[in-house]
Parts: structure tokens; sequence; C-alpha cells
């Protein structure tokens, strides 16, 4: 199986222009945090492409392209990134779903889920997260049963007496329900 495309970040080339455009931040949604993508400023075009190349290719449904301001250093997406948006803009949606109603994303596309999973970089990424967990869950079971036996802890006549107390009063109201269903 053919591993998914990963994009080093000197790919991206950056340009002094003329005359300054307006730049943006990639911003994708990560476990309700959000995460910037590209440290530098892209111009809208390969912004856009680019937050929909990274929630085709990722785990993460959401990202945005932020606003900084007017700028004449801009980076340009790779070759392989541009015009990503406009040959898969169907798999993407420009609004949240919120009890049953469209609310509009500003600057924002969220993943369709019938298009979830269907690149090589989301099966790998999928599976590489259920490896991760299982080996989290062996490691924890191994520090949870150690290999010291665990000793018999002394209870005194004090303590003693008191569960004995507890367990006769559990008995006595164990009993009066039963009375009381008959």
């Amino acid at each position: 199986m053919r591993k998914p495309p990963i994009i080093p970040r000197s790919k991206f080339k950056s340009k002094n222009l003329r005359k300054s455009v307006p730049t943006y931040y990639v911003v994708e949604k990560v476990r309700g945090k959000f995460k910037k993508l590209y440290p530098k400023p892209l111009k809208l075009k390969d912004a856009r492409d680019y937050a929909v190349y990274s929630i085709d290719n990722r785990l993460s449904k959401t990202a945005f392209f932020v606003p900084l301001g007017k700028s004449k250093k801009i980076v340009q997406a790779p070759k392989t990134i541009q015009g990503y948006y406009s040959k898969n803009a169907r798999k993407v949606r420009p609004y949240r779903i919120k009890y049953g109603k469209k609310k509009q994303l500003v600057n924002g596309y969220i993943e369709k889920r019938k298009f979830f999973q269907d690149t090589t970089g989301e099966k790998s990424a999928l599976r590489n997260l259920r490896r991760r967990s299982t080996k989290r869950k062996v490691v924890r079971r191994k520090r949870t049963t150690s290999s010291k036996p665990m000793r018999k802890r002394r209870v005194t006549q004090q303590q003693r007496k008191v569960m004995l107390r507890n367990l006769a009063k559990a008995r006595r109201a164990r009993m009066r329900n039963l009375r009381k269903r008959r």
C-alpha cells in the first residue's frame, strides 16, 4: 500500500510581490483545539487549497484560513496542493450543522462524512492511531498488575465491629423490602 504524500515545509516557495495582497494562515481543528499548519502567510487561493488538502488527507475534519492582513512577502503552495480545492470542492462544505440547521462558517470548511477515510493518508493515520492506542492499553495493564503479591490488611477489632454492624443494618433493610413486596 502506498504511503500518504508528506509535504515538507521546504516545498513551500517564498515570494516577494510588488503589491501587497491579503494573506491568511491555515488553521486546523485537532481535538477541539486550533493548530496552525504553516507558520508563514499564504494567498487566499493557496490558503483555501491547503486547508482542503489538510482535511482531506488527515484525520481532522475542520480547517479555517484566518485573515492576517496585507503583505508583500507570501509563500506559494507546492504544485501538488495548487488547485486542490477546485478538484475536491464536492468533498467539503462551508457550513456547520447544529440541531439540524446549517450555520455558515467564516473562511472555513468541514469534510463531509461520506468522504472520510477516502484517501490513503487518512487510512494509514487511523491505523497508526489504533495501533498506538492498543500499545497504551497494554502498557497500562502492565503497570496495574504488579509482580509483587498484595499483602493482607489486618482488620482491627473496632473496624470489625463497625463492619458487622453495617452488615446487620443492610440485612434488616433487605428483609423489610422483601416483606413490603409480599
